[in-house]
């Protein structure tokens, strides 16, 4: 899996926007293999409580989409694991 972790690839519903912008935005030759890699992503959905988490952080760096990503996925009570940060 990605950066070696096992387990299924979980986000909120925001990577299908932020992966096909980003791709279009830095190797735009891979935008369909892009859109191949959303569609194996589990999504989970950005509720008022998912958004009441990310304005929570007190981390300064976090960035507000990472923030709504980091808040849906533990608000599910799953593992995250964000490439580059310690576990």
């Amino acid at each position: 899996m990605a950066g070696g972790h096992e387990g299924p690839l979980v986000s909120s519903v925001l990577i299908g926007v932020e992966l096909i912008r980003a791709t279009r935005r830095s190797c735009p030759d891979r935008l369909g293999r892009a859109g191949e890699v959303v569609t194996t992503v589990t999504t989970m959905a950005v509720s008022f409580e998912v958004i009441a988490g990310a304005a929570g952080y007190a981390d300064p760096v976090l960035r507000s989409l990472d923030a709504v990503h980091l808040a849906a996925v533990r608000g599910a009570g799953l593992p995250a694991v964000a490439p580059g940060q310690p576990e």
